[in-house]
């Protein structure tokens, strides 16, 4: 914990890691209560951090299965190296098989056991490799790990081997004839095998076999083989005494205080329920199931698999969890799962490596690049523009809380390079997604943390307190309204958890007024030059556009009424772009008003540039708006405008120039309005609107801003 703390500079405690330090607590406390502290295995330490290393570094690599074929390698290297300290013995094979040739080289089951583990990781290869010669160099290496653990006469783990092999094969494997395939070469392998044993040099193999099997079914009584027969007992015995207390257990090790116990169990889940109770045994293996609960559709699943069913299957012929080996194995599951663990978003590249530290970063955060609106343009526009002039001083970050499904303006970020996080995030209120964004905010630690629309809920929820070494900063997008999340948005820049900007000058006059603190504004800007206004007005052929997803606010069905009372005689063309919610019941509407041959529903387009430069009037009829990206367009596509007096549209229109300020409610106003401009238009009294183009501009806009955050 120290370490993790030291190397990020925050508490930031994701699963594996909580789960060692409460693991490595519980171990210490239980033994210091039975034994003595000097008594204390060094591997639980020791087991701990490389387990650590290992995780870390697991997470810190894109390419998942590369840990695993690390791993492979050094099993391959230690094997090596085996051979080389066995080879006198190896090449005599008169002598070959008939004990144990690891003896004086370690104990042989450890050895036999790290053998299994290398082979099913090989095994596991075969069903993930596509190539053909792959698959074969993997079984080549899975049947030389195979010949190594029987030159260790380890019977539990070539069983145990053997054993999961099966178990991964049938899970594997997809189809049925395929798992009919597998099955027969089973009962083939294992007819095999059996006349194998028949040999002389695979004796030992046959005696220790039949003593196995002969002490399993006279249940110990007349066993030949003692070693059998005292494990028999030893786990009888330590099952019987885990009874007598139940939940809890006896401590850690106590199954080797006992003096009736003269050897080990060899059995995991006994020696856990004498140790730890049958919760201990619950949550033990509740931590190796995880990993095979989270690869079910994961594209590494065969090797978090065959890990997992390793260690599973192991446990029944040999004692493991006092080892600590399982560390490893855990580190290596959940290091390869790190992304599909929602409650834990682990390290995917560690900050110390992921971002220069000689820049600044800024973090932005919106809910959806979809539907398309003026906020998420804005965002857009905002990220290219200062990534591309200001690349060399700040680092900038997009996290996207909503899966996108279909997103243009997600395309032209990611085409230039822009670092996106999508959270997936579930409507309402959503704990996991909270916590994978105060995880990805807190790898980077950024210097800014800028969030926008409804965003700001799952930030707060993230950050109970504000931290000091990040500025939060939210962009406002809107007037005040009065509703909920305006409530919920002022109370936290009363409490200063956030440095609030507004769009334009009356929603900041608005804010300011009810929260009784100075807000400042930023006019949003846009990229001017996607748009054209060479075209003069009275050469276009569209003569009223409305753009805006079809929600109340926009006001689009009072608009309708305009244009069904005032224009339905006359020559003139309406043209609407958005998709939304109300936009079957304009259609509706007009086909009840026979409106279909002056009024055109286009839809959702990406090529909204298009519309405007061919279109003479701007119509933006909303109840409510702060700084309306739509009407920046339409000024850069040189359209005259029309808008309801609301919100920053105010700020954006001089009246009776080249933009019109008129109340919806007042329909014939509106509409007098909307005939004038087109008669002056046609009169060629308005060409083309060629003011404010350069206050429009997203290079002042993203100036201003980086100014305000004190990055540049």
């Amino acid at each position: 914990m120290l370490i993790y703390t030291f190397l990020y500079s925050k508490i930031k405690i994701n699963l594996l890691i909580g789960l060692l330090f409460v693991f490595n607590v519980c171990i210490l406390l239980t033994h210091l209560i039975n034994h003595s502290f000097f008594e204390m295995p060094k591997t639980i330490a020791l087991m701990s951090i490389v387990a650590f290393c290992i995780y870390q570094f697991g997470c810190s690599i894109k390419r998942k299965e590369l840990l695993f074929l690390l791993v492979l390698v050094a099993g391959i290297l230690f094997s090596l190296i085996y051979i080389v300290y066995f080879r006198s013995r190896l090449i005599d094979f008169s002598n070959l098989l008939d004990g144990k040739i690891g003896d004086p080289f370690d104990n042989p089951n450890e050895i036999a056991k790290e053998f299994s583990f290398f082979a099913l990781i090989a095994f596991a290869f075969i069903f993930k490799s596509k190539k053909i010669s792959l698959k074969i160099l993997c079984l080549i290496i899975t049947i030389v790990f195979l010949f190594l653990i029987m030159t260790t006469g380890s019977i539990s783990a070539l069983l145990s081997t053997i054993v999961a092999g099966i178990v991964c094969s049938i899970i594997f494997e997809k189809t049925i004839k395929g798992k009919i395939i597998i099955a027969g070469a089973v009962v083939v392998t294992v007819t095999l095998f059996v006349l194998l044993l028949q040999l002389p040099q695979l004796s030992y193999f046959k005696d220790r076999i039949d003593s196995i099997f002969n002490t399993l079914i006279s249940f110990g009584k007349d066993a030949e083989d003692g070693s059998s027969l005292n494990r028999f007992q030893a786990l009888l015995t330590t099952f019987k005494i885990g009874f007598t207390k139940p939940v809890f257990g006896y401590g850690y090790m106590a199954s080797t205080s006992f003096n009736n116990l003269n050897i080990q169990a060899h059995n995991n889940y006994i020696e856990l329920f004498l140790d730890f109770g049958m919760l201990g045994l619950f949550l033990y293996e509740s931590i190796v199931l995880l990993p095979i609960i989270y690869s079910k559709k994961h594209k590494n699943r065969e090797l978090v698999l065959s890990t997992a069913i390793f260690m599973l299957v192991f446990q029944l012929f040999l004692t493991t969890y006092y080892k600590k080996y399982e560390y490893i194995f855990f580190a290596l599951g959940f290091a390869v799962l790190d992304d599909a663990f929602d409650f834990s978003y682990v390290v995917h590249n560690s900050s110390i490596f992921r971002r220069n530290r000689q820049k600044k970063c800024i973090v932005e955060i919106i809910p959806s690049l979809s539907p398309v609106g003026g906020a998420e343009t804005f965002i857009t526009d905002f990220i290219i523009d200062a990534k591309s002039r200001y690349s060399s001083e700040i680092d900038i970050v997009l996290i996207i809380l909503y899966e996108q499904v279909d997103s243009n303006l997600l395309k032209t970020l990611n085409e230039k390079g822009v670092t996106i996080y999508q959270l997936h995030k579930h409507k309402g209120f959503d704990l996991k997604c909270a916590f994978k964004l105060r995880d990805i905010v807190l790898d980077y630690y950024p210097e800014v943390v800028h969030s926008h629309l409804l965003s700001i809920r799952t930030l707060k929820t993230a950050f109970l307190f504000k931290r000091k070494r990040i500025k939060f900063y939210h962009t406002i997008h809107h007037n005040y309204s009065g509703s909920k999340s305006d409530k919920f948005l002022i109370k936290l820049i009363k409490k200063h958890y956030l440095n609030p900007v507004c769009v334009a000058e009356t929603p900041s006059k608005e804010y300011s007024k009810v929260c009784g603190l100075s807000i400042a504004y930023i006019n949003n800007g846009i990229d001017k030059n996607k748009f054209d206004n060479t075209v003069p007005l009275g050469d276009r052929k569209i003569d009223y556009l409305v753009v805006g997803r079809f929600v109340q606010i926009k006001n689009h069905l009072r608009l309708l009424e305009i244009i069904n009372e005032y224009f339905k005689d006359e020559k003139y063309n309406f043209t609407f772009l958005g998709d939304g919610e109300l936009l079957s019941e304009c259609k509706r509407y007009c086909r009840i008003n026979k409106l279909g041959e002056i009024v055109t529903f286009k839809g959702s387009v990406n090529n909204v540039a298009k519309y405007m430069s061919n279109s003479r009037v701007l119509v933006m009829p909303s109840l409510n708006e702060g700084n309306p990206i739509v009407i920046n367009e339409a000024i850069a596509s040189g359209m005259a405008i029309i808008g309801n007096d609301v919100g920053g549209i105010h700020d954006l229109l001089i009246d009776n120039k080249w933009g019109f300020l008129v109340d919806v409610n007042d329909k014939q106003k509106f509409a007098s309005t909307m005939k004038k401009i087109i008669k002056n238009i046609e009169d060629k009294k308005i060409r083309l609107i060629n003011h404010n183009r350069d206050k429009i501009s997203i290079s002042n806009c993203v100036d201003n801003y980086l100014k305000l955050f004190e990055v540049i």
